[in-house]
């Protein structure tokens, strides 16, 4: 029997119930899936382990999404990943930063699971 390997992806969010349905929705769409609370979780476990995307909000305690992102692009292991920034920031200054400094995509709270395709499209997973 063929056995398909699965797309990893890292969700970083300190909303523990949109995590839950984050790592729900992508699991149930074949992805395995791994979450940290903030980035410096995430900045330690990407030392251990390798994903093929991330997700990531940018309030969080400890290191915010962007502090994770700036650190993340200075590391040549792992600068490559795509990051996409789920946030209930709705502020054009807010997503200019998260591309300014290498986000792959930025889409805002609540994601609902029609915006999975979307979300797919955009870091070539679909």
């Amino acid at each position: 029997m063929d056995k398909k390997i699965k797309s990893r992806c890292l969700i970083i969010d300190d909303e523990k119930y949109f995590s839950m349905y984050l790592k729900l929705l992508f699991e149930h769409n074949g992805f395995e899936v791994a979450d940290c609370s903030n980035g410096k979780e995430a900045l330690e476990l990407l030392q251990r382990k390798s994903f093929e995307f991330i997700v990531s909000d940018i309030q969080m305690p400890v290191m915010d999404g962007f502090e994770f992102l700036k650190e993340m692009k200075k590391d040549e292991r792992i600068n490559q990943i795509p990051v996409v920034i789920l946030s209930n920031i709705d502020d054009c200054e807010y997503m200019k930063k998260a591309f300014e400094l290498g986000a792959a995509g930025y889409f805002r709270k609540p994601f609902l699971k029609h915006h999975l395709t979307d979300f797919l499209d955009l870091i070539g997973q679909n």
